[in-house]
């Protein structure tokens, strides 16, 4: 059975946490941190679509490169998340 684009985002983001530590890494990361992140493999999916002679471009390391950035966004998503939580908890010692 096919994995659905949903899963396959997954399956990386749990790859990437495996790989880089989870949130413990990156929490100490900043916004400009994940943007330039998304902006090296945005680079690689743009040279990868590059078309050859017969018009048919490499699909598979396109989808790739899209698997990562949507699981690189999400990453920088739960970042998100775990900063405002962290603000509020400040708030509530305060």
């Amino acid at each position: 059975m096919d994995k659905t684009a949903l899963e396959e985002v997954a399956n990386e983001r749990t790859h990437q946490d495996e790989k880089w530590g989870g949130p413990n890494h990156d929490d100490y990361h900043s916004a400009a941190d994940w943007i330039t992140f998304l902006s090296v493999y945005l680079g690689k999916a743009a040279w990868g679509a590059t078309w050859d002679v017969t018009f048919k471009m490499d699909l598979s390391k396109f989808k790739a490169n899209m698997r990562k950035i949507a699981a690189l966004g999400v990453a920088a998503m739960e970042w998100c998340d775990r900063q405002e939580a962290s603000k509020d908890g400040d708030k509530e010692q305060n």
